[in-house]
């Protein structure tokens, strides 16, 4: 009696797993992405968390993950790599 009491239970949860849309999170994972680690200091780590919560708010109700906003800001510098140079320059400088 437990037993197809269990069958019956496990029945349904097969059923709505098959029934369920794909979530938001789960329709981004078509992207071709692999986790790496970054060592980063810890203050430009702060001030990615503040621009990201930053720009989640401005573009709010539209939905973007903190992957999404670094992929975007690494696409953009790799997009304008001459500033990107001068900058890196001028930190390696000091001035």
């Amino acid at each position: 009696m437990a037993e197809d009491k269990l069958n019956f239970l496990g029945q349904r949860i097969k059923c709505d797993k098959q029934d369920k849309q794909p979530t938001k999170t789960e329709q981004r994972r078509d992207h071709d992405r692999s986790r790496h680690t970054l060592y980063l200091d810890k203050t430009l780590v702060k001030l990615i968390d503040k621009a990201f919560k930053e720009t989640e708010h401005e573009v709010y109700p539209q939905e973007v993950t903190k992957a999404d906003y670094l992929e975007s800001c690494l696409k953009y510098a790799l997009e304008h790599q001459d500033q990107v140079k001068i900058f890196l320059l001028s930190a390696l400088s000091g001035t």
